[in-house]
């Protein structure tokens, strides 16, 4: 299907809503003649729900619907793109730049989206936003995708709020005879936060014929991300970039012509990527004022030349080197990173080669294995025991008190007043009894005649160990049978065996 240059299928001037769900569009080619017309759809909100898009010209810009319109919102979710392309080019010679929408106030989302070998012969290869309005990127993912001169799947330009999160790019390069900068993402002011995201593979690479020219007459900024002039607060986090590669930059460019503060980039990974003209592997900086990193971890990135940082290279120094402390320096510019990148890691450009970064301790998978096992058997080991120690410890406990117990009970015995001689209320008392099992009875008013007055029932289980006493005490002392003092060496043998149990 051919379309009518700057002409879209849905929407005209007098337009508010456009709304798309599960559609599907294919083979859409723009007949623009040469010509290309400003045709926004003013005051339109557009939302885009679970459509497919394949092989469609400039979908987003005029194609299908005039997406970034004059003050209205875009919202695409659960859509997919797939060999779409932006024709339009950028004429530099033209002032007002008419075959990119102009700068805006509306707002886009997308979300759920996939974008897959999407190509643009200007700027964002998937998606281009240009607007002061704000800009969220959510769970999306780009896959070779690429585009010429800067963004190779995302290009921003503007002062307002930038937000990707959960987003995957994947084989995604920009490309030019003169420059290229941001192989996935372009970002250019406003405040922009990426974070929970994952870059494999992205470049950006001059195309000539001559490596020498590539080298001294253009450049290749930002493997993956180049950042310029963001606002306060921006920052990258928890972000993983792999086997990126520029001539500057090989992961991430970041520059800066105002002083708005510095760049946080926390929580990230740098593995594999490559700067192949000057410094920063990992990351390049304009200066040392522009950007902190914290928790970094590094591996195996590099640089070209001897002096180039391979990690972090920063193109100047930026503050004045009269009275400079590097321990605020490097307070100020990086803490808590490590690496296993060879030295030099970190270069200041014709300052100095500090040793910023630690290393890192890299272990082979077999190893990590092989101690988290080890680690796990002896922690369940250890509870094993404890919990059989206390087990056997309440066990003996039980054992104890029942032997208690049976003698409690072999050593209690009644002593009462016989009936027959009692003339009044008498009290009674229960003393321990050497003579196991039995019931005396005994009256105090006839003591001379206990002898005659005892009345003796036995309770035994088994005939008792000790002979009952021939005689009484004499009259002048206690009627009841006193036993004899306990065993001194007994008690101490019984304090031996408390202490060992």
């Amino acid at each position: 299907m051919n379309v009518i240059g700057g002409k879209p299928l849905f929407g005209d001037k007098h337009a508010t809503d456009i709304s798309l769900s599960k559609c599907k569009f294919s083979n859409i080619l723009v007949d623009n003649k040469g010509i290309f017309v400003d045709n926004f759809v003013g005051q339109t909100n557009v939302t885009i729900n679970s459509c497919s898009f394949i092989d469609v010209e400039d979908a987003l810009i005029g194609g299908v619907v005039q997406g970034l319109n004059q003050n209205g919102n875009l919202l695409v979710v659960g859509s997919s793109f797939k060999s779409c392309h932006n024709t339009k080019q950028i004429n530099k010679d033209i002032s007002n730049q008419k075959y990119h929408t102009e700068i805006i106030s509306g707002d886009a989302k997308f979300e759920d989206d996939i974008f897959k070998e999407c190509i643009s012969l200007s700027y964002g290869g998937a998606i281009s936003f240009i607007s002061n309005g704000k800009l969220v990127l959510d769970d999306c993912k780009f896959m070779s995708c690429s585009a010429q001169t800067k963004g190779g799947a995302v290009y921003v330009l503007g002062s307002g709020e930038h937000n990707f999160k959960g987003l995957k790019f994947e084989d995604c390069a920009v490309s030019d005879l003169y420059s290229a900068e941001g192989g996935s993402i372009y970002l250019e002011s406003g405040t922009s936060y990426i974070k929970d995201s994952t870059i494999l593979n992205s470049k950006a690479e001059i195309k000539t014929q001559s490596e020498t020219e590539s080298s001294q007459s253009s450049s290749s900024k930002g493997g993956a991300i180049f950042i310029h002039d963001w606002q306060t607060y921006s920052y990258i986090k928890e972000v993983k970039i792999d086997n990126s590669e520029a001539g500057f930059g090989g992961a991430v460019y970041i520059s800066s012509s105002a002083d708005v503060g510095r760049m946080k980039i926390t929580d990230v990974k740098f593995r594999n990527n490559v700067a192949n003209i000057g410094g920063g592997g990992a990351v390049y900086a304009k200066d040392a004022t522009l950007i902190y990193i914290g928790d970094a971890h590094f591996a195996s990135n590099e640089a070209a030349g001897p002096y180039q940082g391979k990690d972090v290279h920063f193109g100047d120094l930026g503050i004045s080197s009269d009275n400079l402390k590097l321990e605020k320096l490097q307070r100020d510019v990086i803490s808590d990173s490590r690496s296993n990148t060879s030295e030099p890691r970190i270069c200041i450009e014709n300052y100095l080669c500090p040793s910023w970064i630690e290393d890192e301790l890299n272990l082979p998978v077999w190893a990590i294995i092989t101690i988290s096992l080890v680690v796990t058997s002896l922690v369940v080991t250890a509870i094993i025991i404890i919990i059989a120690c206390l087990l056997r410890r309440r066990s003996k406990v039980k054992v104890n008190d029942n032997k208690l117990q049976g003698e409690t009970n072999n050593q209690q015995y009644t002593v009462g007043v016989s009936s027959q001689y009692m003339q009044g209320p008498q009290q009674i008392q229960a003393y321990p009894n050497i003579y196991p099992n039995q019931t005396i009875a005994i009256s105090p008013q006839n003591a001379g005649q206990i002898n005659q007055n005892i009345q003796q029932s036995y309770r035994f289980s088994a005939p008792p160990s000790t002979p009952i006493p021939s005689s009484l005490p004499p009259q002048n002392q206690n009627l009841i049978y006193n036993p004899p003092p306990p065993n001194v060496q007994d008690l101490q043998e019984q304090d031996k065996d408390n202490l060992l149990e």
